[in-house]
């Protein structure tokens, strides 16, 4: 796989996670304070492929 197929893979499932938190949260199912990530998934993907993860 390409490098930047794999960072649009982490990318795109990060986004997801963050919308079904964003989603979630005012039900109060999370009792816990969220900051979400939205926007920056870039920044985390280019960081852990730099890692090697």
């Amino acid at each position: 796989m390409s490098l930047e197929r794999s960072l649009y893979e982490a990318m795109l499932r990060m986004r997801m996670v963050e919308e079904t938190i964003a989603a979630i949260y005012p039900d109060r199912e999370i009792r816990s304070p969220t900051h979400l990530y939205i926007g920056q998934e870039g920044v985390a993907a280019g960081v852990c492929a730099a890692l090697g993860r």
